[in-house]
Formats: structure tokens, sequence, C-alpha cells
């Protein structure tokens, strides 16, 4: 699920509906069917009044006057050991995380926005390793075990990833290069859903029915970030809670069972 200021995009058995924040159901498309497996990001983008569907092999845009899909063909994975995980922007470039099954190797790519136009290409484990893995110990060519997903805030992407058995937060300054800065330790396999407006982050587990994780953003005078006031946000849902979106300032959309929630933040 994902939303903007008027509507609510959400994915289920295989079909995008649209709705509007009052969540009331404006339009389906069930023409264009992805498997809830092959389904791996959504983002909304301001600057081409679109959605960004990302799967695992394909990237398209999904205009919310008709929820068609329209195929990016510049980013189709043709090579059957690779497939997308996460994808984000600012107003001059997109991330896209690539990931490769034979050889375990996680790859940050770079394009220009809005014209999709490729930059560069990097290796996060290096990303982190100049600045990290020799105070830390890591010495192992693929230690990242897992990443989920990735997001942009103020010059930077946060990138959610599993190393040595534990979930972290890693935070990239963007430059002509990402460079490492900081780390946040999360207790558990998380969602990751970054509030601009409120600096805050909101993480959900999906196995869990009742719970998410509220995290305040500061900037110290250097601008680098740093993180505090962690706190449980706690409600009996009375079933699964399955995605949550921001829509507007501090409204979140909560997706409990087959029911859409509003939570005031």
């Amino acid at each position: 699920m994902i939303c903007n200021d008027e509507y609510i995009l959400l994915h289920a058995n295989q079909t995008f509906h649209l709705f509007d924040k009052n969540f009331k159901l404006i339009r389906s498309n069930k023409t264009s069917k992805i498997n809830e497996n092959d389904l791996k990001d959504l983002n909304w983008c301001d600057d081409l009044n679109s959605f960004i569907i990302l799967t695992r092999k394909d990237v398209y845009f999904v205009n919310p006057l008709t929820i068609q899909l329209n195929l990016i063909e510049n980013f189709k994975i043709k090579n059957f050991r690779d497939e997308y995980i996460s994808c984000s922007y600012s107003n001059e470039r997109f991330y896209l995380i690539k990931y490769q099954y034979d050889t375990k190797f996680y790859s940050l790519e770079q394009y220009q926005f809005p014209s999709f136009r490729f930059q560069n290409k990097f290796s996060i484990v290096n990303l982190i390793k100049k600045n990290f893995s020799i105070q830390n110990g890591f010495s192992n060519e693929h230690f990242i075990e897992e990443i989920l997903s990735m997001k942009h805030f103020q010059n930077r992407l946060l990138i959610l990833m599993k190393i040595s058995y534990q979930w972290f937060i890693f935070v990239f300054d963007l430059f002509d290069q990402p460079i490492y800065s900081t780390r946040i330790l999360v207790e558990e396999k998380s969602r990751l859903i970054v509030l601009n407006p409120l600096n805050q982050l909101i993480l959900y587990n999906e196995s869990l029915s009742n719970s998410f994780l509220q995290i305040s953003i500061r900037c110290k005078e250097d601008q680098q970030l740093y993180f505090e006031d962690l706190s449980k946000g706690f409600i009996d849902f009375h079933g699964q809670l399955r995605s949550i979106a921001l829509c507007g300032l501090t409204n979140l959309i909560l997706l409990v069972d087959h029911a859409l929630l509003l939570y005031k933040l």
C-alpha cells in the first residue's frame, strides 16, 4: 500500500485498487496482474504525478487517473540471476537496489531523475566497508545477509539490512557517491517508512498484530543525523497489521486484515 495526499493505492489479490482518502473505492486495474511475491516496492512521485511500482524484474509508472501500468523499458531485467529489491528517488536521482543470486551481491544503481539515464553503480558492501568494516572487524566480502527496503530522506539514503544476524538501518549521505554515515539497531525484521514532514521513521513487523516503532530523527549542528525518543506505538488492531502508509502530514493509513484504518500521529 502507498498513499499521497489524495489517493490510496492498494495491491491485493494480484490487482491494484485505488481509493480516495475517505476510503471510497474509485477504480481497480484487473487487466495487469502482479503476483504478491513479485511486488517489491511502491513509491509516490510528486514530480511525475505518478506512482512508481517496483517488481522483481521491472519498474512501472501508474497514473492515478487510470491506474494502468506503464513499463519503463530501460529498467527491464533480462538476467534471470538478478532481481530488484527496493527503490527510492530525490529531486535529482533515482535509486535502485539490485540483488544477484549466484554471487549474493547487492548493488546500488543511480540514475538521473526524471530522465532515468544511468549514472553509476556501487557495491553496497564496499560503501559500508570504507568507513565501517575495519574498526568493527567485518572482513567477509558478503557479510550482508539481507536487504529489505530503502528510503530517501533529506539528501540521505536509509537502507534496512541484516548483518551478522542483526537488523540495522544504515544511513548514507549523498554526494557524488553515497558515503556511510551512521546506523541504528532494529530489534527485528521490519518494514520501513520515512515520514519527512515530521522527521520520523515508522517501522512495523508484519508478523505482529498490534505494534509499530516510532523513531524521531534529529540533525546536529554539523548536519549529522542522530536518533532519539524511541517509543512503541500500540493499539489493539484485532487482526494482522499488513501494511502502513503515510497520508498527508500526520495521518497513517493502516491495512489490518481486509480493513483500512486511520491512525492519527
